[in-house]
């Protein structure tokens, strides 16, 4: 499972305003510029579900990039972007990746109104490079499809779907990181005054879930896949860490704040996330994250 630090301010910004004022929406047409920081907190960045085994670390984020957006073609138009992202954790720096990444998005409303329904799908492909962690690194695929509509003047409605494909570099060393997950949500945006926003969103995700544990499970547990996984060791000759990945039923909660002025964006989100296996293992994790995206 990969964490895409940016993605709730960049989202919630792009799709709720498909054709509105310019002081709400990140891209007019052109070129465009934009940093993104971040900081978060993880209570389980190690993503066991045995407590004894579960760490909490803190991580900075830091990601440049831009893109281009051509002019809109009647009631529809595209986003092209690439971003190259770093992101530094505190204590458990094997995990520290580098990210560079493409993609292009499109939203469209077929009957222009103000409460008429848009449509957006985006595709991203990104690339993974971890510091000291090579049977990590890989390649993720994710794309998304929903629908937007406004259910009031103040809120906005959206349903959609998410599907993601990981594959590591090494698909023998890495098995416990291939993975394949399919994932609907459903979100709310709430209006409070003109720069802040309130947003919500329920997500249920079914596939493949990765897990981590110092030692081997017990007889007769059963996996997926299995890889050596030393970002969380100890110390030289501790009991060595490994990952397991197994079929899983998840469910996630985020909700947050976005103040969005003219050219800044401040947003203020938690998520929590939990996890059943097939097996019945149960893993749960919440983040508390501050981010920060600056358009030029």
């Amino acid at each position: 499972m990969k964490s895409r630090t940016f993605a709730t301010p960049l989202l919630f910004l792009s799709v709720c305003f498909p054709f509105g004022d310019a002081a709400a929406t990140p891209y007019t047409s052109g070129w465009y510029k934009e940093l993104q920081l971040s900081i978060a907190h993880e209570s389980n960045v190690s993503h066991s579900w045995r407590s004894a085994d579960a760490l909490s670390d803190q991580a900075v984020s830091l990601s440049l990039g831009g893109g281009y957006a051509p002019t809109p073609h009647r009631n529809s138009r595209l986003v092209f972007r690439g971003y190259l992202t770093w992101t530094r954790h505190n204590e458990f720096n094997a995990t520290d990746s580098l990210a560079p990444s493409i993609g292009v998005s499109w939203t469209a409303q077929p009957s222009a109104g103000f409460s008429n329904v848009w449509y957006n799908m985006t595709t991203d492909l990104t690339r993974f490079i971890y510091r000291d962690n090579d049977v990590r690194e890989g390649t993720l695929f994710a794309v998304e499809a929903g629908a937007n509509k406004r259910i009031t003047s103040r809120s906005i409605g959206h349903l959609g779907v998410r599907h993601d494909r990981y594959l590591p570099d090494d698909a023998i060393e890495g098995a416990a990181w291939d993975t394949l997950n399919d994932e609907i949500y459903l979100g709310v945006d709430i209006e409070l005054t003109r720069k802040i926003w309130l947003f919500g969103e329920y997500a249920y995700r079914r596939g493949d879930f990765t897990y981590r544990m110092a030692g081997v499970p017990g007889m007769g547990a059963r996996y997926r896949g299995k890889s050596r996984d030393t970002a969380f060791d100890r110390c030289p000759g501790c009991i060595p860490w490994y990952a397991y990945r197994q079929h899983a039923d998840s469910h996630k909660l985020q909700a947050g704040l976005v103040f969005a002025f003219d050219k800044v964006s401040l947003d203020l989100s938690g998520r929590y996330y939990d996890a059943r296996s097939e097996h019945r293992q149960k893993y749960d994790n919440w983040m508390l994250q501050l981010g920060l995206v600056k358009r030029f």
